[in-house]
């Protein structure tokens, strides 16, 4: 039975990623690795935007899609959950969940941890005659910390490093497989051009290099690459009133995963190769030499990229909307499916939803539904200090959009001078009032004894 484990991998894995099996069926160049699910949005909120992650503002599951975001999450602390029931047309029992939470030791300083839990259900296992052995239950998990370090109030850098465990096969019905145990590292980095939003538009950036570490061996002669993912984005947010925000991110990604070539193969003799290069090399030589080893040229290298991009519209600081749009070539999986999400937040309590449309029919991937539930500490000051408005700022003119100004960082200051100096004020007329109220009677109590002295003589 041992000649059947390779195949029945390939087919877990296979369906773990939900990739093209027409590209197989047509023996088509695709790139492929274990542990599929390091690929798949956990959270709901990105999710909702298409996949789209490296550069949007950041919140409690920023670690997973830049680490380096973290140290400008809002509120400094927070946890969340996620569940998503996966490839329900595939599986009935299929499912992936996330937890999830972060905190900040110093101001520019994050420190993160998150666990990923795939289910795959129950796989029925059957011998060379297609009679059944037995079934199995596949499993797998990453455990993962993140540190984030904040460079200035517009740079920030991140890394992490992450444990992975993947039980496919194991030594289940007499399969010679067992565990596959896999460490592996991401760096990120972090741009934006208005930390303190005080201005109308901000533009970020943001790359993360995820995945990179060890190959997995199930016991087997063959050691299988991790989902290492170039990602680069891009975010513009657009604020309006003193609680609007408008949103739209884009993101390019690379499965930097070695191409399979083109081979020849003769009626006798081992396959000759027509076209790439040969998989079979150095794991850095691997990796990082996946810009040039397709065997379609430029072109092909072209097509190993997939795109997302999604928009995200709170009208207010309790609701907001999202969608997006996810695409990649067909030799590389053929997924191309639109997004839809809602969240909703209250008291620093939030909860969001995200709904997945493929464009084909009958796919694996249709009636994909992920929910999120995250805490984190309520912000402070609930209006976007851009806007300065409100009871408590009556009376003053530092202006919102309706007078065509923005409050710089001088009038912000120059406010709390002003502010402060009133303090001081009314402290020293405190002061001076008790001083002045002692001193009254103790001329009060001088008095009474002068007259208590003259009465006794």
């Amino acid at each position: 039975m041992k000649h059947l484990y390779r195949p029945l991998l390939l087919s877990v894995l296979l369906l773990a990623g939900a990739n093209a099996r027409e590209a197989y069926a047509q023996d088509q160049p695709i790139t492929t690795s274990a542990a599929p699910f390091l690929r798949v949005a956990p959270d709901a909120r990105a999710a909702g935007m298409g996949d789209a992650g490296a550069a949007t503002p950041g919140d409690v599951n920023a670690a997973y899609w830049n680490p380096a975001k973290l140290v400008f999450v809002p509120g400094g602390k927070g946890v969340s959950l996620s569940y998503a029931p996966w490839l329900r047309q595939a599986a009935a029992n299929m499912w992936i969940s996330q937890v999830s939470g972060f905190f900040m030791p110093g101001r520019n300083q994050a420190v993160g941890a998150s666990l990923i839990y795939f289910n795959q259900g129950n796989v029925s296992l059957r011998d060379m005659n297609r009679q059944r052995t037995g079934d199995f239950n596949p499993r797998e998990f990453a455990l993962s910390g993140t540190y984030a370090l904040k460079l200035s109030e517009y740079v920030s850098l991140g890394a992490g490093l992450r444990y992975l465990y993947s039980n496919l096969i194991g030594t289940a019905a007499g399969f010679d497989g067992s565990p596959a145990h896999a460490v592996s590292g991401d760096v990120g980095a972090y741009f934006q051009s208005d930390p303190g939003e005080l201005r109308r538009v901000n533009v970020a950036f943001g790359t993360t290099l995820s995945n990179l570490g060890t190959r997995l061996n199930y016991g087997t002669a063959d050691r299988y690459f991790q989902p290492t993912n170039l990602r680069v984005g891009t975010g513009v947010t657009y604020r309006f009133g003193e609680e609007g925000r408008l949103t739209f991110a884009l993101d390019a990604n690379k499965l930097m995963l070695p191409s399979r070539p083109v081979y020849d193969f003769p009626a006798v003799g081992p396959p000759v190769l027509v076209r790439g290069r040969n998989p079979d090399r150095g794991y850095f030589s691997s990796v990082f030499g996946s810009f040039s080893d397709s065997p379609d040229g430029f072109s092909g290298e072209l097509k190993e990229f997939s795109a997302a991009g999604g928009v995200e519209l709170w009208p207010n600081q309790y609701f907001a909307v999202r969608g997006g749009y996810f695409r990649e070539s067909v030799r590389e999986g053929d997924r191309r499916y639109f997004t839809a999400g809602v969240g909703i937040r209250y008291n620093g309590l939030g909860l969001d939803a995200s709904y997945l449309v493929p464009q084909q029919q009958n796919h694996p991937l249709a009636e994909t539904v992920r929910l999120t539930l995250s805490l984190t500490p309520a912000p402070r000051e609930s209006r976007n200090a851009l806007v300065y408005s409100g009871s408590r700022n009556a009376g003053r003119s530092y202006g919102g959009f309706g007078q065509g100004t923005r409050r710089s960082n001088v009038a912000r200051a120059g406010h709390r001078r002003h502010q402060m100096s009133i303090y001081r004020k009314n402290q020293a007329g405190r002061y001076t009032k008790g001083l002045r109220k002692q001193q009254t009677q103790r001329e009060r109590r001088t008095r009474q004894n002068v007259r208590k002295t003259k009465y006794r003589r």
